[in-house]
């Protein structure tokens, strides 16, 4: 297996007298899913996609050139008192009658970012052969899963668990797993699923909804238009930077950012292939922070556009109003067009972020400046609804990356 990417869904997980059972997965093709943690009341506690189809099963699909895994827990170590008392992982599989073998592994440290994918420390692993197209019940002890220098797993190591293939197997390839459960007896689980549907895919949003000024980008738009080189420059914290688009080794994650993505659809739109972007996203920072790096990390590459994108970690409105005001001022006096992207909420937290975009709606109309309101678009089905677009909490994945990069083309309509 060449590592991982987070797939992105969100469901609800209770706590059984002998199990911990995840409801039954969603289908949702070429994604997939994620558990997020929400609440030291229970294990975990959060809303399901759609609750009311719970025969649908999770379906993992590895097509041809594509990457792999993805990431059911995150950091459930701290829950270390009640996996202690587990035996192991059950589920029941369908394969796709191939002679590949899929993955269920475990990582017992934080994956770390290595420039083209995570590294593989704290990796263990077991391995599941495909060739059943029927259903069948998979039981794994702890002690089942190696790692690459044959160590045993135990339950106070999990740190994630996450789906995936083989290294070395044939792609196109897929299975459908069900009914998922850590487990405190291995012998006693649920009966075979009866049904696997397929959900269709989420409504496409008005975009147009979402963007609040398509101001101050003509100078740029004319660059475009009369096939000149540009430069466009992301700048901002986590989101621009790529945080949580998990990817094969071999891969760049720059390919599946919002600012990759609009570079493709501005270069057909405009028949220009002269665009570079380059990507100035540092995960952590706080508007503040982006103004102490502007001249190296901004000016220095001359850019013909600058995307910010801030606020996500600013915990004071004044001091995110002070900073953003002063990088629009730096902007606007190089006479470099600047196109100002909401922050976005964070699921389940109680701050939505509304002092943020109310002061960017204001201040972009004042300005004569682009704004493209990305939170709102997130939330537009309804909290609930976030993990079809995020890796996490908030992080935006390959889908919700996607979508933001369309809400700004809107802008160059």
């Amino acid at each position: 297996m060449k590592s991982l990417f987070v797939f992105s869904f969100i469901f609800m997980l209770t706590v059984l007298c002998s199990a911990f059972d995840l409801p039954n997965f969603k289908e949702f093709p070429g994604n997939g899913w994620y558990i997020w943690e929400k609440t030291d009341k229970t294990l975990f506690d959060f809303a399901t996609r759609d609750s009311a189809f719970p025969e649908v099963a999770l379906k993992i699909v590895f097509k041809e050139g594509g990457a792999d895994a993805d990431c059911l827990f995150r950091n459930v170590s701290e829950y270390t008192p009640i996996w202690l008392k587990t035996e192991g992982i059950s589920f029941w599989l369908k394969g796709d009658g191939s002679g590949n073998y899929g993955v269920l592994g475990s990582h017992s440290t934080e994956p770390v970012y290595q420039g083209k994918g995570f590294s593989r420390d704290g990796e263990y692993l077991v391995s599941f052969p495909l060739k059943d197209k029927t259903w069948k019940r998979m039981t794994f002890k702890w002690a089942d899963f190696k790692s690459a220098k044959g160590e045993n797993l135990t339950p106070a190591k999990v740190k994630m668990l996450f789906f995936a293939l083989k290294e070395g197997a044939q792609r196109p390839a897929d299975y459908i797993v069900d009914k998922f459960e850590v487990s405190k007896n291995l012998s006693a689980g649920p009966a075979a699923p009866e049904t696997t549907a397929v959900l269709p895919d989420p409504p496409d949003p008005d975009l147009s909804k979402f963007v609040f000024q398509k101001a101050g980008l003509d100078s740029f738009k004319k660059l475009l238009a009369e096939k000149k080189p540009v430069t466009i420059v992301a700048f901002g914290d986590s989101v621009s930077a790529g945080a949580s688009l998990w990817r094969n080794h071999e891969f760049p994650i720059d390919k599946y950012i919002f600012h990759s993505l609009l570079k493709e659809m501005l270069a057909k739109h405009y028949d220009n292939k002269n665009i570079t972007i380059v990507n100035s996203g540092i995960g952590g920072e706080k508007a503040g922070d982006g103004l102490k790096r502007i001249d190296k990390d901004v000016l220095a590459h001359k850019p013909d556009l600058v995307i910010a994108e801030f606020g996500g970690n600013d915990g004071s409105i004044k001091m995110y109003q002070e900073a953003t005001t002063k990088i629009v001022d730096i902007l606007k006096q190089k006479n470099i067009p600047v196109l100002l992207v909401t922050p976005p909420k964070f699921i389940g937290s109680d701050d939505n972020k509304k002092e943020y975009v109310d002061f960017l709606k204001s201040f972009s109309k004042n300005r004569n400046i682009a704004l493209a309101e990305y939170n709102g678009l997130f939330l537009v089905r309804g909290e609930e609804y976030m993990g079809e677009l995020v890796s996490d909490e908030v992080h935006p994945n390959e889908r919700g990356q996607l979508l933001i990069a369309r809400l700004i083309f809107e802008l160059f309509k």
